[in-house]
């Protein structure tokens, strides 16, 4: 999945994951490649450290980061850029269940909070 947010400000309890696993599996995720990007050459540096190293013990200061570079925001506005572009191509779907479906899984692909 595109927007990955969850690993970095999501409820543990309602995800049914921890946070930071996908940091402790040295996944780069769009939130930490927009933070990247973004931020100084010293928190990309920390960054890369933290994925390479899949350092969970890093998360709040990986967390940090993404916050003071607004990567979470971005990460959402390129979720629903998506969703919408999605939708969009739906539309000349007709009704009925295929389109019902599709339609939802875009809807909720964007939205998830789980």
């Amino acid at each position: 999945m595109l927007f990955r947010s969850l690993d970095y400000e999501g409820d543990p309890g309602v995800m049914g994951k921890n946070l930071g696993d996908d940091l402790a599996e040295g996944k780069t995720t769009l939130p930490l490649i927009r933070a990247m990007a973004a931020g100084s050459e010293e928190q990309a540096e920390i960054l890369r450290s933290a994925i390479l190293g899949k350092d969970v013990a890093r998360l709040p200061e990986v967390v940090a980061i993404i916050r003071q570079t607004d990567a979470l925001d971005y990460a959402r506005a390129k979720a629903e850029f998506f969703r919408d572009s999605a939708l969009g191509a739906l539309d000349g779907l007709h009704g009925g269940a295929f389109g019902t479906n599709l339609r939802a899984i875009a809807q909720s692909a964007a939205a998830r909070s789980a």
